[in-house]
């Protein structure tokens, strides 16, 4: 038989034991509201910090917006915060010739200070073409910001530039008609870029204190918006760089960048980013071109992922949700998934089963954000829609930034619509024409007005069970002319769909949201607790 006896102890002793029980209570609040919001998506969770101060959850055109101000030049990244500062990247002129970082107050909006340079390489701005599309990143050093120019730099809180290179000088012009959009991922030292074009395409670590290369591999030409994101494993401390991106997820070591795993045949994970929550990893993946919504389907998945360094398992494929502009969020035992048009579906987090699907006001471009038990969706036209978590659709606010018919001119910025992006090449003049017909006969080497796979350029392969419409393993002039007007549906009205004011992310931290369109910054306040 076992004793245990009971330890005396004496009013000392219990004085201690009740101030350490004190500090313990207080270690959570410690940590409240240190940091923000660092990165794109938050480090890839789109989910706000705890903070002292209650996030709002209404507000209108006449209340709740603490400031709001047009900001030089346009940008379509997401603001970073670090404690009370806000830091944006914008773009200005007519060729992109002005590389722009502004750092804000949070609580005034008032400007602290502005950075800016020459762009390393010019190119149109315009609604066709990125416009300072990846955000940047921001620790306790500073602030590391990309642009797509290839302009790469590192300064710190008080605008110091600590170094500066340039990722297109270096290693190649990037070839995109459409620009660059991902955004950079960040561990504690190194910072990760996936420059994926139709030139020599790559993956690179950077250091943040120097500026040096880490490691740099070689990844497949395509266009590609996806942006990395970095999975910890805190029980065994391993950590993996992950990218979902033109029909395949790869993950690859932080430290040498070595391919750990990668899994093939999907379609359409060309915008969406992934997710990673709690040994859970989500991809998004929109409608492949030229495919059907079950092809797009099939590419919203989860995979399991406990180990991070081994290849995972798949947990679920989602049976009709898809996903666009936005990637996909998670909250409690939900994932949430918004497709091109506003249609938003909410899975099971273990099964993927569908709970409901809700068609929204508006789309959203901007990937939606989590606050406590709270999802607010950041509709592309202003409008934003507060939900509770859960199986059943219960809508809290509905709030909106401007009102609906009188949406805020830029006061400064001037549009162009030049879309030239390029200098022409030796041999443009023989060119049969535009669009992408002409663009594919150029690869019709037989001269025969048929396009077999081998004469497809590389990042058209993929699709070419989706465009072979006969299924006679050769693209023919019907089949072309097919192509052609998909492409004319799809860019109708593109140019007015792309007119600011766009809502195109959002940050939020210390109890204030901050909403970014092309020229505008919008921040809404909150309330004490």
């Amino acid at each position: 038989m076992s004793i245990h006896l009971k330890p005396t102890i004496n009013l000392d002793e219990k004085m201690n034991i009740y101030k350490l029980w004190i500090l313990f209570l207080m270690l959570p609040l410690s940590n409240v509201d240190a940091g923000g919001w660092t990165s794109f998506r938050n480090g890839g969770v789109s989910k706000a910090p705890e903070s002292k101060i209650m996030y709002p959850v209404n507000w209108s055109p006449l209340s709740g917006i603490a400031w709001q101000k047009e900001v030089e030049g346009y940008g379509q990244s997401t603001p970073v915060i670090w404690n009370d500062r806000i830091y944006l990247s914008s773009v200005k002129g007519k060729m992109k010739e002005q590389c722009v970082l502004n750092c804000f107050d949070l609580q005034t909006g008032n400007q602290i200070w502005k950075h800016e340079k020459s762009s390393g390489e010019k190119a149109a701005s315009n609604y066709r073409v990125a416009r300072a599309a990846p955000t940047p990143l921001v620790d306790e050093s500073g602030i590391y910001v990309f642009y797509e120019s290839g302009d790469l730099l590192a300064l710190d809180h008080s605008k110091q530039v600590l170094w500066q290179r340039n990722l297109s000088h270096e290693f190649g012009k990037f070839k995109n008609h459409h620009g660059l959009g991902s955004s950079p991922a960040q561990s504690k030292d190194l910072l990760f870029l996936n420059v994926e074009h139709n030139g020599p395409s790559y993956f690179i670590a950077i250091e943040k204190n120097t500026g040096k290369t880490k490691w740099k591999i070689n990844r497949p030409s395509g266009m590609s918006w996806t942006s990395p994101i970095v999975a910890s494993n805190t029980v065994d401390q391993t950590e993996a760089v992950i990218i979902s991106s033109n029909g395949r997820v790869d993950a690859y070591d932080s430290q040498n960048g070595k391919l750990l795993w990668g899994l093939g045949d999907l379609g359409g994970n060309s915008v969406p980013s992934p997710t990673f929550v709690d040994g859970l990893l989500f991809i998004g993946a929109r409608i492949p071109q030229f495919g059907t919504q079950s092809a797009g389907s099939r590419s919203n998945l989860c995979l399991n992922l406990n180990h991070i360094h081994k290849k995972p398992s798949i947990s679920w494929r989602a049976q009709k949700a898809v996903s666009d502009y936005t990637s996909p969020v998670i909250s409690g035992e939900c994932v949430y998934l918004i497709n091109k048009v506003g249609v938003l579906y909410c899975l099971d987090i273990n099964t993927g089963k569908q709970h409901f699907a809700k068609r929204l006001k508006e789309p959203c471009w901007a990937t939606p954000v989590v606050i406590g038990k709270l999802i607010y969706l950041f509709g592309k036209n202003g409008g934003t829609l507060v939900l509770e978590n859960g199986t059943q659709y219960k809508e809290i606010a509905l709030n909106r930034l401007w009102a609906e018919k009188n949406p805020p001119a830029p006061e400064n910025y001037v549009e162009y619509t030049g879309t030239k992006t390029e200098h022409k090449k030796k041999g443009d003049q023989q060119r049969r024409g535009g669009g992408i017909g002409a663009m594919l006969l150029e690869n019709d080497k037989n001269n025969d007005g048929l396009i077999s796979k081998a004469e497809l350029p590389e990042r058209f392969k993929a699709m070419m069970m989706r465009v072979d419409r006969n299924q006679d393993q050769v693209i023919d002039k019907e089949e072309i002319a097919w192509m052609e007007k998909k492409f004319r549906e799809e860019r109708a009205n593109s140019r007015t769909q792309a007119r600011d004011p766009i809502v195109y992310g959002v940050a939020a931290a210390r109890g204030r949201i901050v909403i970014r369109t092309g020229t505008r910054l919008y921040c809404i306040e909150g309330n004490e607790k």
